[in-house]
């Protein structure tokens, strides 16, 4: 790989962290990108295993962008807890076409059209709620998801995923969401 591009990092990677004093274990967790690929949108799906350690982080690298040696890599991503493979070869995450991303407990074949996030307008009545204070029903299974460079939406614009928006990201980019969850 030629030194005179930016990769930032080695490798693609997702890394869940866990802030808490107890250990999360993951069996029974999903993770779920969908991106914009020759065959239209396609939704890939990886089961997770192990768990994070409290205080400690569980990484999945993907595709290799950056050599360690590069002197424009700062980050060597050579330790990780789980690969994703797609057809033989690392998963990419790059944000050009489009890229969602989802974390669910259960939903092992969740699609891009499946709604983990609603807007709560159907729900005012039946509940007796104030939209304003429940403006969105979540799916059981939604831990977490986030869109870069394209929200994939229905008709109407809403997002099946996470919100109507997209975070804006480049492919050399390095961007950090976080959600914290109590332990049960």
């Amino acid at each position: 790989m030629p030194d005179d591009t930016l990769y930032g990092c080695t490798h693609t990677f997702i890394e869940l962290t866990n802030s808490a004093d107890v250990d999360i274990p993951l069996e029974g967790c999903y993770l779920h990108v969908a991106r914009t690929g020759s065959k239209g949108i396609e939704v890939y799906h990886l089961a997770l295993d192990g768990k994070i350690p409290a205080g400690g982080t569980y990484l999945i690298r993907g595709k290799k962008w950056g050599n360690a040696k590069d002197k424009n890599t700062f980050i060597n991503v050579d330790s990780y807890d789980k690969e994703w493979y797609i057809d033989g070869e690392l998963i990419s995450f790059n944000p050009k076409d489009g890229v969602g991303i989802a974390l669910t407990y259960g939903n092992p074949e969740l699609k891009y059209t499946d709604y983990l996030i609603e807007d709560s307008t159907n729900y005012v009545t039946t509940l007796g709620i104030k939209k304003e204070s429940a403006p969105y029903v979540y799916d059981k299974s939604f831990i977490d998801a986030i869109y870069y460079g394209k929200a994939y939406v229905d008709s109407s614009g809403n997002g099946y995923w996470a919100g109507k928006n997209a975070l804006p990201a480049a492919s050399n980019s390095i961007s950090k969401n976080v959600f914290e969850l109590e332990p049960a």
